[in-house]
């Protein structure tokens, strides 16, 4: 009998662990709950490291201020194609983005061929769109404006007009070009087709253009081992050991050249694009008066464009030069031990102290600006909001928000618990959480407090509309950001490293051991940048250039076609890029009006430079004979 009971246990063992295993300690997040609540797993993968000996030890997401995809994208029905520069050529280069933009035009005009095509171009007028219906040889019929943006009237005047084009012209396809209002436009189109044109057999064709700032994740693990992975894709990108295996790891941070980490006492500067060490430095002091432990790192370092700011434990941070290697750094002095991460700013950093403190002080050189006191200890790294404001929780429970141009105080509020974690700013709403689990939605412009819920214990990350964060228990809490309502609880499955993803809607999260996982709302399928893409991409991009048609269309119904002028031989340059036009007939000034050199027409065989020949001879040269009148004649004698 009790073998029988002991075999019975051993078999219920077997059997029930590795379903434990999977719900429990497998780290991942179930896939089945996730689409059930509106969220998609972009990806997961295991960081190239052991996952037995080494442990993640810290995490930086940087959105790039110079790079980019351009991404080109029609869209028909369910089916997508999707074009970007850096779909590679079959020599295995980027294909660019001219490139791109061609491929996605021809497409795009492909699958209107030998089809009766509203065509709409949102771009076009001040808040409406032009409308072209073309028939099945591509000839234009007519054309009109619907109003996608503006007035109640407009939008219903501009949407009668659509339903008696599409049925006169009995179009089989709506094709929303790229624009200014190509959302709108998409969205209406969209509407009418569900409603009105329901039971029509139109099809809806959508050129959509947009650049997607690159996005990488940056993994330090307490053996001294970086890794860099696409934000977006999971997809490794290089992997670098830097440093002892013994020495103790403090941070990373990135720029759009560098990846800066410290292991040790040691700063190992790398190239962000391909892993390559660039150079090393000791951080602590040379000077035979100074102990060397003044100057050990005690905190992840802040990166500027040019600038490591690295925090120690005598109070004072370093700042090293990444174009310079041999210049000595300077020292930003402030009373008491820094502990957390410095922020940067736009033209300041901020750091607090374990005095109470916030300092405020010039990026480019060491110059206090200002200085805030809190009444109790602040423990958390500082928030920043562009373009002009800090946020900072303290551990008496109040949280306060300065300016960034001298520190002025802009409000003060009290929550009632202790503020250990770094305070979340997404919009005009500042999300704070408290040490006893309370969550506070507060005004970043008056510090009122909008509202607050409780059993929350950290921050994931945040959406237009959500809230992400975890519980007690460690479960996935989903939250409405306008009222604080719990939407929805998840089981995390082992989780135990959770990023603080400020930056971005993407939510990252896994194991300690390498093994990580992204999620999105199924609707948002390129990235939400909290703090807006730079100003230096949307210059770059060509993103906003209408679609180009490769057959050339025929000239508006009703209109007598231009006659066309007999086209010239192009240089091999082709045309002009100092202005087009015919040239002028010959004798005749092409700058117009009189010669700005002098004197009028030049007179045949005259000298133009007056006087003698300089080269000897008379002052006028006979004229030469022309060649052409006698061909036999040799026009160089």
């Amino acid at each position: 009998m009790k073998r029988r009971l002991a075999l019975l246990f051993l078999l219920a063992v077997c059997c029930w662990t590795p379903a434990v295993w999977s719900q429990t300690g497998s780290g991942l997040f179930s896939t089945t709950l996730a689409d059930q609540h509106g969220l998609t797993r972009n990806w997961f993968t295991q960081l190239p490291f052991n996952p037995y000996g080494d442990r993640i030890a810290d995490v930086s997401l940087y959105v790039s201020r110079r790079q980019a995809r351009c991404v080109h994208e029609v869209v028909l029905g369910d089916d997508r194609w999707i074009y970007t520069n850096q779909d590679l050529t079959p020599f295995q280069k980027p294909q660019g983005r001219e490139e791109a933009k061609r491929k996605a035009d021809e497409q795009f005009f492909q699958f209107q061929e030998n089809k009766t095509v509203l065509l709409i171009n949102p771009r076009k007028g001040e808040n409406g769109s032009v409308m072209v219906v073309y028939d099945q040889a591509g000839e234009e019929k007519v054309r009109g404006v619907i109003h996608v943006v503006g007035t109640d009237d407009q939008l219903k005047t501009g949407r009668a007009a659509l339903l008696q084009l599409v049925k006169e012209h009995q179009v089989e396809m709506i094709a929303v070009a790229h624009g200014d209002y190509g959302v709108q436009a998409a969205r209406v189109m969209e509407d009418v087709l569900s409603n009105e044109l329901a039971k029509n057999n139109v099809t809806l064709l959508k050129l959509v253009r947009h650049y997607e700032p690159e996005i990488t994740l940056t993994a330090l693990t307490e053996r001294g081992t970086v890794v860099t992975v696409d934000a977006e894709s999971g997809r490794v990108l290089w992997r670098r050991q830097v440093g002892s295996r013994d020495d103790p790891a403090a941070g990373v941070a990135c720029t759009d050249d560098y990846t800066v980490a410290i292991t040790g006492v040691r700063l190992y500067v790398m190239n962000r694009i391909d892993g390559k060490l660039l150079w090393t430095k000791k951080t602590t002091s040379h000077s035979f008066w100074k102990r060397p432990r003044d100057t050990i790192p005690s905190g992840s370092p802040a990166v500027s464009e040019d600038t490591v700011f690295l925090p120690s434990l005598n109070g004072r941070l370093q700042a090293f030069y990444l174009h310079d290697e041999e210049r000595p750094p300077a020292i930003y002095v402030s009373p008491g031990r820094v502990l957390v991460k410095p922020t940067i700013g736009q033209v300041s950093i901020a750091w607090p102290s374990d005095y109470g403190r916030v300092y405020l002080s010039d990026i480019n050189r060491p110059h206090l600006q200002g200085r805030l006191q809190a009444i109790t200890d602040i423990v958390a790294p500082v928030a920043y909001l562009p373009p002009d404001k800090y946020v900072v929780g303290s551990l008496g429970g109040f949280v306060y928000c300065f300016y960034e141009s001298g520190g002025q105080l802009v409000w003060r509020l009290s929550i009632g618990e202790a503020v250990t974690q770094t305070p979340i700013l997404v919009g005009a709403s500042a999300f704070v959480i408290g040490e006893d689990g309370g969550i506070y939605s507060i005004d970043i412009n008056t510090g009122k407090k909008k509202w607050n819920s409780r059993g929350v214990r950290r921050f994931i990350g945040a959406s237009t509309q959500r809230l992400y964060c975890l519980d007690l228990l460690n479960r996935l809490v989903i939250l409405d950001q306008k009222s604080g309502t719990r939407l929805a609880v998840l089981p995390t499955n082992g989780v135990d490293y959770v990023y603080l993803n400020r930056e971005t809607d993407r939510l990252y999260f896994g194991t300690k051991s390498g093994l990580l996982q992204c999620y999105r709302e199924s609707e948002l399928g390129y990235p939400l940048i909290h703090a807006g893409v730079s100003g230096q991409i949307k210059n770059d991009c060509d993103c906003e250039q209408k679609p180009t048609d490769p057959n050339e269309q025929a000239a508006p119904a009703g209109q007598p076609q231009q006659p066309q002028q007999p086209q010239q031989p192009q240089q091999p340059g082709g045309q002009n890029p100092f202005g087009g036009g015919q040239k002028p007939p010959a004798g005749q000034n092409p700058f117009g009006g009189q010669n700005p050199f002098g004197g009028g027409q030049k007179p045949a065989g005259q000298n133009p430079f007056g006087g003698q020949n300089p080269f000897g001879g008379g002052g006028n040269k006979a004229p030469a004979p022309d060649p052409g009148a006698n061909p036999g004649a040799n026009p160089f004698k």
